[in-house]
């Protein structure tokens, strides 16, 4: 939950392109099961695409992502990722917003993240 909530921190701040660039971007390997997890599927294929313009083998990497980003830039393809990222952005004008997911899932496991009384 936590890597999703994270991601979507940097997204709606800057596009995909900040994510990746930042230190979030070091969990986005598991974005996609993260997203799957929760029951995002839908968010989940967009993360898929979003992660398959990085090497599998070194996208934890951030000075990899980084240049990985500036390539993508100098071969006038930045357009690509900002693409996947506007898909974000409809399926929460359809409605399907990945906080709904979050909160479901915290609603469905409460007993986890809540307790009746104080930790001892």
């Amino acid at each position: 939950m936590f890597v999703v909530e994270w991601a979507m921190s940097e997204i709606y701040n800057g596009t995909l392109d900040q994510y990746f660039f930042n230190s979030a971007g070091d969990m986005a390997a598991d974005l996609p099961a993260a997203a799957r997890f929760l029951g995002a599927d839908d968010y989940a294929a967009i993360f898929d695409d979003a992660v398959a313009f990085f090497d599998p083998s070194r996208i934890t990497d951030r000075s990899y992502r980084q240049a990985r980003l500036r390539e993508l830039e100098e071969a006038h393809r930045p357009d690509e990722l900002g693409e996947v990222n506007d898909r974000i952005y409809e399926l929460e004008d359809a409605g399907r917003i990945i906080y709904r997911q979050i909160c479901e899932y915290i609603d469905d496991h409460s007993g986890v993240f809540f307790r009746d009384s104080p930790p001892v």
